[in-house]
C-alpha cells in the first residue's frame, strides 16, 4: 500500500473510531448487561478497522457527446503562448508524506517493541516461577489446592487453569490460563480473588488486551484507541466483579477488599489486575440497578452509523 492511500485508510479508522466511541460512551457505558458491552466496543473497532477497505461501486452514467464540426474563429497555430518556466518548490507534497510516515512507523515500532518486551518479561516471570518447585502446587498447602477447585467449580470453568504462588507482596493479576497471587492474599482474601481471575479466564480477556494493543499501536496518535482501550478493560472489571457476587460473596465485604487493594501496583499493563483504577466506577456499577431489556435496543445505533460510515468511507 502507497503511503498516501495508506494515510487516506488511517485517517477513516480515526474517524470511525472517534464516531463510535463517542455514540458507545453517550449511550452504553452505564448500562449493566456487561457481557453485550464488550462485544459492542470490539464490533466498533474491528468495524472501524473494516468499512475503510470496503469497495461499494457506483454505476456512472456514461454521456456521449457527438462530435459536431465547429468553425475555426482563429489559427492556433498563430497564437503565441508565452513560455512558463517551471521552479521546483523547496519542499513537496510527497516529501511531506514520507516524513509523516516515517515518524508514524518510527513510533509504531517504539510501541510495538515496547508491547513485545513486556509481553517477555511476564512469560519469562510465569514460566521461571511455573518451573521453580518451590512455587508448584506440590509447594502449597492442600486447603490451597481444594480451594482452586472449588473456585473453578463455583465459576464453572472446565479448562486448566496455572497458578503462580508468590512470595513477595505483589498485586494479583491474571493471563490467559495463568493466575499471579502472593501467598498473602491466598490466605487472606483468596477466595475472591481467585474467583474474580477466574472470571476473567472464562470470558478470555487476555485476548481482548492482545487485540486492542495492537490497534493502539496502528491507531497510536488517535485519542479514541486509548480511550477505547480503558472503556474496555473497565467492562471486563465489571464482569469480574459480577462474577464473585453471584457465587455469593457479600458485597460490602468485596468492596472493602477492592479499596483495600486499590494502592497496589499494576506490573504489567497487558494483564487482567484485580487491583484495576477506576474503583468508584466499579463499586458504582456494583450497587446499581440492573438495566432493562429495552436497554438493550441501544446497542442497535451501531447498525445506521455503520451505514453512514459506508457511505463517507467506503471506497468508490
Amino acid at each position: 500500500m502507497e503511503a498516501g492511500l495508506f494515510g487516506v485508510y488511517a485517517i477513516k479508522v480515526t474517524i470511525c473510531l472517534l464516531l463510535f466511541f463517542i455514540f458507545n460512551k453517550l449511550l452504553l457505558s452505564r448500562e449493566t448487561f456487561h457481557t453485550l458491552n464488550r462485544f459492542v466496543w470490539l464490533f466498533v473497532v474491528v468495524v472501524s478497522l473494516g468499512l475503510p477497505l470496503m469497495e461499494w461501486g457506483v454505476l456512472e452514467e456514461q454521456q456521449v457527446v457527438d462530435n459536431v464540426d465547429m468553425p475555426m474563429l482563429f489559427d492556433m497555430e498563430e497564437l503565441a503562448i508565452p513560455e512558463v518556466l517551471e521552479v521546483e518548490p523547496l519542499v513537496t507534497l510527497d516529501g511531506v508524506v514520507s516524513l509523516l510516515l516515517f515518524v508514524y512507523l518510527f513510533v509504531a515500532a517504539i510501541l510495538l517493541v515496547r508491547m513485545l518486551v513486556l509481553y517477555v518479561r511476564l512469560f519469562g516471570l510465569i514460566m521461571r516461577r511455573r518451573n521453580n518447585l518451590r512455587y508448584s502446587l506440590l509447594d502449597i498447602d492442600r486447603d490451597f489446592v481444594e480451594l482452586f477447585k472449588r473456585c473453578e467449580h463455583q465459576v464453572g470453568i472446565g479448562r486448566g487453569v496455572h497458578y503462580i504462588v508468590h512470595d513477595k507482596n505483589i498485586a494479583p493479576f491474571s493471563w490467559m490460563s495463568y493466575i499471579v497471587i502472593s501467598r498473602q492474599d491466598l490466605m487472606e482474601s483468596g477466595h475472591d480473588i481467585i474467583i474474580h481471575e477466574l472470571s476473567h479466564i472464562k470470558h478470555y480477556h487476555s485476548w481482548d488486551l492482545l487485540f486492542i494493543d495492537l490497534v493502539t499501536i496502528f491507531q497510536w496518535y488517535n485519542p479514541a484507541s486509548w480511550l477505547t482501550k480503558r472503556e474496555l478493560q473497565q467492562v471486563h472489571e465489571y464482569t469480574a466483579d459480577e462474577s464473585v457476587l453471584d457465587v455469593g460473596v457479600n458485597a460490602r465485604e468485596y468492596q472493602l477488599l477492592l479499596i483495600k487493594k486499590a494502592v497496589g501496583q499494576r506490573l504489567y499493563s497487558m494483564t487482567n489486575s484485580f487491583n484495576h483504577s477506576k474503583l468508584k466506577k466499579r463499586i458504582t456499577m456494583m450497587l446499581k440497578k440492573k438495566s432493562s431489556k429495552w436497554a438493550v435496543a441501544k446497542s442497535l445505533y451501531a447498525l445506521p452509523l455503520a451505514f453512514f460510515a459506508v457511505a463517507a468511507f467506503a471506497n468508490p
